[in-house]
Parts: structure tokens; sequence; C-alpha cells
């Protein structure tokens, strides 16, 4: 997961695996968590609330420029000095990482869907949705290096995105019009709260200081017009989101990175769920996860009709929104 993207965290991971006390810690960490995330999360988060260690010496994220490769016996000082205050925040934490990068993989497929329905405006529901940065796509400008831009020009947050292969990447020449937008999540993050959003800061890795400074722009867009966002299981919560929507509309549901956090029954019970409400209307999902079996991540649509389900692979990508390959027609 880390090699080639954040050698930090490479370095880490690989004293971790070889270290029995440090896996004892995160054997703590719920077994739907993602371990090396959520551990290493704790610690960047306990960083940032203002401990002071050597350790920091090695995370960009706090001008540390020591070589990673001694990093870890100050890593695991670290974490057994204190494990007291780590253990319940690796048993209930979760991620939730806002990468706002992913809304430059979004942006092709929901301009696909936009053509289909004739531009009409379009309700748009995120399973997983966090702190709601992903809601908030058509507020950002895109910059796809020589394959084009789009998006709102004028905003101060610029996601930029490198396309690869040999079909050319579809960019909406107009922003999709968005007729109402709500998240759904388990544990909302509120943009106004301090400590909830250093933990989705402490998610960034710390030697990815573009992510970091793109999370902090799109926070700014957040806090002026926080999107809204209903807690609870979206398999329990979609119906009733569903329920407002009149059926003449046509709705758009998507998730990035949420069905890892999903038992195999409840990915099953949420395109049995869309496929049921879809008699006399139209839904689309749109979904960005690494599927068993693949080399990368993939960008798929979903469209159900009157309870039959067709799907489309549209691009692979880069996890972080980095790259995307256009696959689509």
């Amino acid at each position: 997961m880390f090699r080639g993207e954040s050698p930090l965290y490479d370095a880490l991971a690989r004293g971790v695996a070889a270290d029995p006390e440090a896996l004892t810690l995160a054997e703590m960490i719920p077994p739907q968590q993602p371990p090396s995330n959520v551990l290493f999360g704790v610690a960047h988060y306990l960083l940032l609330m203002g401990i002071e260690h050597p350790v920091k010496q090695y995370y960009p994220s706090f001008g540390g420029t020591k070589p990673v490769h001694a990093a870890y016996p100050h890593f695991r000082d670290f974490c057994l000095k204190h494990a007291e205050a780590m253990r319940p925040l690796l048993a209930t934490r979760k991620t939730q990482t806002n990468e706002a990068r992913r809304c430059a993989l979004l942006l092709p497929a929901f301009g696909v869907i936009s053509r289909r329905v004739d531009h009409a405006p379009l309700p748009m529901i995120e399973v997983g949705a966090s702190a709601g940065l992903n809601l908030l796509w058509d507020r950002y400008a895109y910059d796809y290096g020589p394959a084009g831009q789009g998006g709102d020009r004028a905003s101060s947050v610029v996601v930029q995105c490198e396309a690869r292969g040999k079909k050319p990447l579809l960019i909406p020449a107009a922003m999709p019009a968005v007729a109402a937008r709500v998240g759904i999540d388990l544990e909302p993050g509120d943009v106004r709260d301090a400590d909830q959003m250093r933990w989705q800061r402490a998610l960034i890795w710390p030697d990815q200081p573009e992510r970091a400074a793109l999370f902090e722009r799109a926070l700014e867009v957040a806090r002026r017009d926080p999107p809204r966002i209903l807690q609870g299981d979206a398999l329990e919560t979609l119906p009733g989101v569903l329920a407002e929507i009149p059926v003449s509309s046509p709705v758009v549901v998507y998730h990035s990175f949420t069905l890892n956090q999903f038992s195999p029954q409840a990915r099953q019970g949420l395109d049995d769920l869309l496929a049921a409400r879809s008699v006399g209307r139209v839904l689309f999902r749109v979904s960005i996860e690494w599927y068993a079996g693949d080399d990368c991540p993939a960008l798929r649509l979903f469209t159900y009709q009157d309870g039959a389900r067709a799907e489309e692979h549209l691009a692979h990508c880069h996890h972080h929104g980095r790259w995307i390959e256009w696959l689509g027609d």
C-alpha cells in the first residue's frame, strides 16, 4: 500500500510487521478497519495534538527531514510510551479519509450521467461521506494537464489529476447541475469541530504535503456552507433519503473506498436495495473501490431501472485520485 507512495509509512510498516509488541497494539483495531492506516493515523493524531517526541524529526508534516530508514525505533518508542493514550483510539477510531482529489475521478462519471439524463439537475447522495468534502465536488476547479481543465475556474480548490491511457478523458464542458446533496455516514465529521478535523488531517500521510494542503483548502469551502450529512447505517438511512426525492428525478448514489468497511452481506444489501428502489425510476451508482482481483482501483457506473442493473467499467484510477485512465465510450 505505502511502497512508492509514502516512504515513511513504508518503513514504519516493515518495522511493525516484525515487532510483536507493536502488533499487539494493532490487534486492538476492529477487523473491518485497515490496521496500518489506523495505527499510523492514531500516532499522527497524537503528534498533531502537540505531544513532543524525537519521531517528529522523521515526519515531513512537522518539518522533519531525517532519513526514514532510521525512523522505526523512534516510532516504536513513541507507541510504547503512549500506549495508554493510543489503545482507546485504536479500538474506536475509523478511517474517514476525505480525499478531495478523488473528485477528479467522480467528475467524468457525473458528466456521463448528466448527458444521459439530458442535463437534468441531479440529487447527489454520498455513502460514507465523512465530513462531506466530496459532496462539494461542483465547487472545485479541475486540472487534468494536457487532457484539459474543468469545474469552477474561480475556485480556491484546484484538484490536479493526471489523465492516462489511449482514450480521451471525457471532461464535462459544463458542470453537471446539482439538485440536492446529502451524505450518510456512521460517524459524520463536523467541519467546524477542530478535533474531528484533526483526526481527518491525521489520516493524511505525513510525507504527502500536497494532499494536506488540498484538504485544508476544501475544508475552508465546506465551512462556509457545510453539506447535509445524516448519521446512520447506509442500508437503514438510504431508503428514507430516496423517499424524499420525486420518482421523476434521476438520482446519483456514490461512494469511494467505503465498501471495504462493509460486510459481504451489506455490500449485496446495498445493491439489492437500489435495484428494489429503482422500480418506476432510474438510479445511478458511481463506485470508486478496489475490487477483489483487480490490479488497481476501478471507477464503475451502475444503472438501476425497474429492478434491473447494468454495470460499466469507466476507468482505472489511483486510490487517492492522482491519475485516471479512462476506459468508457
